[in-house]
């Protein structure tokens, strides 16, 4: 979207009109007027979506959608445009499923956190621990050993810095190596969602150099909510996680929760062309860095 939102502002001044150079706020204002009578911008990124499709970084379908928004810049007038050799992480998805054991049996939709180790082929069986802070999870001390950590913390639409979107993303975040300093062996979170569809919302994560690696998943809201009925019954909850490619968990209260994830994994990052534009002028074209390409190169 940044490439696209720069191409855009880079037409910002064939939008004024002629007998003079235009404010600044006269160019947006003209900017916004234009992109309100037009549906290009959507057409170009439904074209993104449903043509190129998922782009994570190092992906094929990356290398794709920067040869497209190449062709696009240059076809929005854009006469300089080049792209640049850079690093970045590849991560590769596996397959993961879910489900619950006990006290009966449900299927649980669960989806590996970006950036996660896979689980062991045979998937994690362990008790699970509830926890709602990174706070609560140093506190359970040897309460967490050899269990599954879940951050089961509800999110409300509007529901500022403590109840909204912006109070889950750190467990999301720091959540698995914070989990893994307690002794834990994998870690689940309710989904960051406002809507309860039955839908697991996965984001980036990352490891600390000091903890150990355990595998990090999403569950739907709806399985958060469950977990919280079977703790208020003292029910067991035995959630089990496989999967044929990515990543496999289980659980209990004495919860036992199983999770399969095969596949997921970090690989060496590749070199991914990065685009370049700018606007027409009236000097030379811009100097380009060493190995970098006018038409751009694919990654390897």
């Amino acid at each position: 979207m940044r490439r696209l939102l720069f191409s855009a502002l880079l037409l910002a001044p064939a939008l004024t009109t002629g007998g003079g150079p235009s404010t600044g706020d006269d160019a947006v204002e003209r900017l916004i007027a234009a992109g309100l009578a037009s549906d290009g911008a959507y057409r170009k990124l439904a074209y993104l979506t449903d043509r190129i499709g998922p782009r994570l970084s190092g992906s094929e379908n990356l290398e794709k959608a920067v040869r497209w928004t190449q062709e696009e810049m240059r076809r929005d007038g854009i006469d300089r445009v080049w792209s640049e050799k850079v690093m970045v992480p590849h991560w590769v998805r596996g397959v993961e499923h879910g489900k619950i054991l006990a006290p009966t049996e449900h299927p649980m939709i669960v989806m590996a956190l970006g950036m996660s180790d896979p689980t062991p082929p045979e998937g994690i069986t362990a008790e699970v621990v509830e926890v709602a802070s990174l706070e609560e999870v140093k506190a359970l001390g040897d309460r967490a050993k050899g269990k599954i950590v879940l951050y089961n913390k509800k999110i409300f639409p509007n529901g500022g810095s403590d109840r909204g979107y912006g109070a889950g993303v750190g467990l999301r975040y720091s959540g698995a190596s914070e989990a893994a300093r307690v002794g834990a062996v994998g870690m689940l979170i309710r989904s960051l969602a406002t809507a309860d569809l039955r839908t697991p919302h996965t984001g980036a994560m990352a490891y600390k150099d000091d903890a150990p690696r355990i595998p990090a998943a999403a569950v739907t809201p709806e399985d958060g909510t469950r977990r919280r009925r079977c703790i208020s019954t003292r029910r067991s909850w035995r959630p089990r996680r496989s999967s044929s490619g990515t990543s496999t968990w289980s659980s209990s209260i004495p919860t036992s929760t199983r999770w399969t994830s095969r596949g997921s994994r970090a690989r060496r990052p590749p070199i991914t062309p990065a685009v370049r534009a700018s606007p027409r002028t009236s000097r030379g074209a811009p100097r380009r860095r060493r190995g970098a390409s006018r038409r751009g190169s694919r990654a390897r």
